[in-house]
């Protein structure tokens, strides 16, 4: 209030100024709930009374600038903040505006979302034998629920088959793959899918069963399939008896959509035996053995010998054929023949013996006997040139055979020559052996002439005797059944013959690793020798183990290293095994 004065009559005057309050607070305030989906960004508005005020942002009772989604921005009246990339994980955050004593405050909801395969599985996918595979997809964010598939089948998390999900990333890691992993993977993300084709390139595997054994008939057709499984057709090739086979107009092999297809045509006695069918390719090989038996004629008798000799008659007699050719023996063709002559004639028979009569005096004969079945005669075993009209019988030995220079697998036989001949020179002699006290069993297929023998295909802790027969000029063979001491063969370790598999190996420092491998239980070995060397050096170190793993130090950072493992026992070492790829010593701990 101010006063005037106008040099008049005092007269006072007054000019009143009212001063302006000014006004400050929020006409509008965000919501006190906001709702969002992961992955949202959600602005907070508030208007204010006066433009020129400030407020706070506060995110959890902390300043918005601790979080660095979090922007703020002026727009006239309004106050913005803005929140991007929200996540489950910020449901309940709390949001508050402050100016002066006037406070707003919202809270945040936030919902989850699917996740979403962004880098998909491939179509198809290779792997090699032997090695891992890794099977990997990315998602947009982390999902509620991962399920990896083989063929329909959910897999579990094993040692063999890995799941690891590492934020975004989500793997199935398949350990050594091998054919049998090969398949249809599946992962199912949420709902979402992904699938490839997974093939493991490696060595042909063959769909093992029982053994397979075949009977046939003569002039039938051998024919059989062997299964396998492989990336691709493998090379095929069929081993009889050891010896490749060659396709010809009586054998075919051919190969289709995982089976092998053999026949061979019109076969006869002489195709019985074992069939290898064996498949290859540049990672290794696979086979499967087939054992055939063709029914066919018998085999020869198993002896023959003169038992009486007359002016115009001989008696024989001869053992059944060890091998019936698969039928009933059904009868015997007997055969003579004059010395001399090239024709027999035959002589029927029924039994194991026969007398042959109507002969002429002081004639010299061979005889031969054959056995039959429903297929037909089988080959013939012949006696020496007999002669009718003499006094000769049986030579007898009196004497037991020696045994000699004895090995792991065999023996030496030698007898004295007996003194009684029964008349006439001894021709030769046959060997026969007997097992536990079981049959006598002939081990020399033809004649011997020496009165030596050399045994083989023995084998331990079975008790075995020997004798000796002998045959005269005149066709009789002794039935002396003289034995031998008993001969027991013990058996000797030798060296291990199992080739370990190659070794694994485990980095488990900057100069050291582990080396693992798999032991043959079935073979003993009392310790194993790791041998190694740097991948550019001649120059191997060995280290003696106990147990089938090997902690091996001072190795050099950086440098590559070969490992290669053998069994040991009291007779020595055995043979190495493959050598490992080459491993370079790193910080990182992984296996091979």
């Amino acid at each position: 209030m101010s006063r005037r004065s106008s040099g008049g009559s005092s007269v006072e005057s007054y000019t009143i100024s009212r001063r302006r309050m000014r006004k400050s607070g929020f006409v509008s305030t965000p919501g006190a709930e906001v709702m969002a989906l992961r992955g949202d960004t959600v602005r907070f508005e508030c208007e204010l009374v006066n433009e020129n005020d400030e407020v706070e942002w506060f995110i959890n009772d902390k300043s918005f600038a601790a979080d660095a989604r979090a922007t703020e921005e002026s727009d006239g009246f309004l106050r913005i903040l803005t929140i991007t990339d929200l996540t489950p994980k910020d449901s309940g955050m709390t949001v508050e505006v402050r100016l002066g004593e006037n406070v707003a405050t919202s809270k945040v909801i936030v919902e989850d979302t699917l996740a979403e395969i962004v880098k998909r599985l491939e179509r198809r996918t290779t792997g090699k034998e032997g090695e891992d595979v890794a099977l990997s997809i990315e998602l947009d964010h982390e999902a509620q629920e991962v399920t990896w598939y083989k063929d329909e089948k959910i897999i579990s998390n094993t040692e063999k088959l890995q799941i690891v999900n590492e934020d975004t990333v989500c793997r199935l890691i398949i350990k050594h793959a091998d054919f049998y992993d090969s398949g249809q993977y599946t992962v199912d993300v949420d709902g979402s899918k992904s699938y490839t084709k997974l093939q493991i390139i490696g060595k042909p595997v063959v769909k093992k069963g029982d053994k397979k054994t075949i009977e046939v008939e003569r002039d039938e057709n051998i024919m059989f399939n062997v299964a396998f499984e492989c990336y691709e057709e493998p090379s095929v090739t069929c081993l009889f008896k050891g010896t490749a086979l060659r396709e010809d107009a009586k054998t075919h092999i051919d190969t289709h959509e995982g089976v092998v297809r053999f026949c061979r045509k019109h076969v006869t006695k002489a195709d019985s035996g074992d069939y290898t069918i064996k498949l290859f390719n540049e990672f290794g090989e696979d086979f499967e053995m087939v054992t055939v038996f063709v029914k066919d004629v018998p085999a020869k008798p198993a002896g023959i010998s003169v038992t009486e000799i007359e002016s115009e008659a001989i008696t024989i007699k001869w053992a059944p054929p060890e091998d019936d050719g698969g039928q009933p023996i059904t009868g015997y063709i007997v055969e003579k023949k004059e010395d001399g002559r090239r024709t027999f004639h035959k002589v029927s028979a029924g039994k194991t013996t026969c007398t042959i009569d109507e002969l002429e005096m002081l004639k010299g004969y061979i005889l031969r006997v054959s056995a039959v079945n429903k297929y037909g005669a089988g080959e013939a075993v012949e006696t020496p040139v007999v002669t009718t009209g003499t006094t000769y019988k049986a030579p007898q030995v009196s004497s037991p055979p020696s045994i000699s220079d004895i090995t792991e697998r065999g023996c030496a036989l030698s007898w004295a020559k007996p003194e009684e001949d029964g008349g006439s020179p001894i021709y030769g002699y046959d060997v026969y052996k007997k097992e536990d006290g079981g049959d006598w069993i002939k081990m020399n297929d033809e004649l011997l002439f020496q009165e030596h023998y050399a045994v083989g295909d023995l084998q331990p802790n079975i008790n075995y005797v020997f004798k000796v027969e002998a045959h005269n000029e005149a066709g009789f063979i002794s039935s002396s059944n003289v034995e031998s001491e008993p001969l027991l063969i013990t058996p000797t370790l030798g060296r291990p013959t199992t080739v370990l598999n190659v070794p694994r190996i485990l980095i488990t420092g900057v100069n050291s690793v582990t080396v693992e491998w798999d032991v043959d239980e079935s073979e003993p070995c009392t310790e194993f020798i790791v041998s190694y060397k740097s991948e550019s050096s001649s120059v191997w170190t060995e280290v003696n183990c106990q147990l089938n793993s090997c902690a091996i130090t001072d190795l050099k950072e950086g440098v590559s290293y070969v490992f290669k493992v053998a069994p040991v026992n009291a007779q020595g070492a055995g043979d190495f095994s493959e050598e490992t790829e080459p491993v370079k010593i790193l910080r990182k701990r992984c296996e091979f």
